[in-house]
């Protein structure tokens, strides 16, 4: 049941990510277990299409015992899927997204906090923390995705 309902979520994600970024993601073969050699394109749970420019490497999580509480306190559980992203985007040379949620919860993103994060997304939208030593950004995943497309969308009519 489990395997199902992570199967699902990465599929819905895969999805979301591919209409904002505008290209067909697709969920990983084996979900994230399978490693074709120096493809960077095969890491993590999503997939992106040959030449994407997609900067991150994403681990979807869909799980039921964590609480906000427990992310910003450092939960066993939330540091080990923090380290499975990184590893992977060390790996691929990509940057790590850790996507997230629970039933009748909104999903999530955990971002390394770079300066050009910032740049582009609202500071009362995230918390900053602390995971395994990385300073990180969480927020709702639609307000990442709608600040990121309003800041593309500005600096196009800025050029015109």
């Amino acid at each position: 049941m489990s395997k199902t309902k992570g199967s699902t979520y990465e599929r819905h994600i895969a999805k979301k990510l591919g209409a904002w970024w505008g290209e067909e993601f697709q969920r990983t073969p084996a979900s994230g277990g399978l490693r074709w050699k120096q493809d960077n394109r095969v890491c993590g749970d999503i997939v992106t299409p040959p030449g994407s420019t997609f900067p991150w490497v994403v681990e979807c999580k869909k799980r039921e015992n964590w609480t906000m509480d427990s992310l910003l306190n450092g939960s066993a559980e939330v540091s080990k899927w923090w380290k499975q992203v990184t590893d992977d985007a060390e790996r691929s040379g990509l940057e790590p997204m850790l996507i997230f949620t629970r039933n009748r919860q909104p999903d999530y993103v955990a971002l390394k906090a770079h300066d050009e994060i910032f740049i582009f997304i609202n500071p009362t939208m995230m918390i900053v923390t602390t995971i395994n030593g990385d300073e990180v950004i969480i927020m709702r995943l639609d307000d990442l995705i709608e600040m990121h497309e309003k800041e593309i969308k500005s600096s196009y009519d800025r050029t015109d």
